[in-house]
């Protein structure tokens, strides 16, 4: 909650952000923007970046499969033991794959993305923890 919410109420706080991005669409519709379309033929996907870099896209495909396949372990399975140890072995094998991936285009890029993948792992975070405790924990503040 917030001051805003206490005094326009959740759902008038809800048509104010959903306002900006609206004009955005409508803006766009009716071609108000000062922007050309490109020519039909101009109009297709360009798949060169990705096969120029074919590691890249294979890991962040991988990433994309690794996150929603956690994201489905958390509901499925009951184990809390079983869920970490998949959870730890898919970190281990991302972080391989992310420096091998890497390294190719860069090592200070592979080394740096490996620093920022282990330390997100490895730190703790308490902001969901934190948000029930001020929300709805009766001895919150």
């Amino acid at each position: 909650s917030g001051k805003l919410v206490e005094w326009l109420g959740p759902q008038h706080v809800f048509l104010l952000c959903v306002i900006p991005p609206f004009t955005l669409v409508i803006t766009s519709f009716f071609r108000c923007l000062p922007e050309e379309r490109l020519p039909r033929e101009q109009r297709k996907v360009n798949f060169s970046f990705l096969r120029k870099h074919i590691e890249v896209s294979i890991l962040a495909g991988c990433m994309s499969i690794v996150a929603v396949t956690l994201s489905v372990l958390q509901v499925l399975v009951e184990s809390a033991y079983i869920r970490g140890g998949i959870i730890v072995t898919c970190g281990v094998v991302l972080s391989f794959a992310i420096y091998f991936c890497l390294r190719r285009i860069t090592p200070i890029l592979a080394k740096t993305a490996l620093f920022c993948f282990l330390r997100e792992c490895v730190q703790p975070s308490l902001g969901d923890p934190m948000f029930v405790w001020m929300t709805s924990d009766p001895t919150g503040p």
